[in-house]
């Protein structure tokens, strides 16, 4: 069936004949495409990537992202799946997949409409809430010489890594986000 249906956005209508015995029926089968997206995303100011609580699915609606408090502009990638879709961020347009979002620093959990939309008029919603935490810090005391802490996000990304100097020595890991899991590996024989 996929072979009969032609690229492009426009909804497709296919007339069937199916045959039994002698008599045959026709059906048409009306094919609307609803516009969607091929991609999302979402980065801090620095174009680091923040992680949504789930993978990015075209059928999936609802996404939601941590953002640190203080937090006052993410970059949010939304591509279309056809390329003369449109979508806007916040009733923004998008240019080039990409769009700057600037925060409200209230620290209240933010909802951000992104909608797809194609010349026909069909429209589709996708809804991505920004969740605020707070920066805290993580202390390791009572570290004898030579020991090398690390500290891995979710994403097995080093976040901190430092060796004591002394015994009874402390290292802080800064900048954490608060609720986000991490995992850590204390060693006397180091990292690569």
């Amino acid at each position: 069936l996929l072979d009969l249906i032609p690229d492009g956005e426009e909804d497709v209508s296919l007339e069937i004949t199916a045959k039994c015995g002698k008599s045959s029926q026709q059906y048409k089968v009306n094919i609307v495409r609803t516009p969607i997206l091929s991609k999302l995303e979402v980065k801090d100011a620095d174009g680091n990537p923040l992680s949504m609580d789930k993978s990015f699915s075209q059928d999936e609606k609802s996404y939601s992202v941590k953002v640190t408090a203080g937090t006052s502009k993410i970059i949010i990638g939304a591509v279309p799946l056809h390329p003369e879709n449109t979508v806007t961020v916040a009733g923004q347009p998008v240019s080039d997949g990409t769009s700057e979002f600037t925060v409200d620093s209230s620290g209240e959990a933010q909802i951000i409409h992104i909608e797809v939309s194609n010349k026909n008029g069909r429209k589709s919603s996708y809804d991505l809430t920004l969740n605020f935490a707070q920066i805290i810090d993580c202390t390791f005391t009572n570290l004898s010489e030579g020991t090398v802490v690390q500290l891995l996000d979710a994403e097995n990304q080093t976040v901190f890594r430092g060796k004591a100097a002394e015994n009874d020595s402390e290292m802080t890991a800064k900048k954490l986000i608060e609720g986000k899991e991490y995992k850590y590996n204390i060693t006397k024989k180091g990292y690569k």
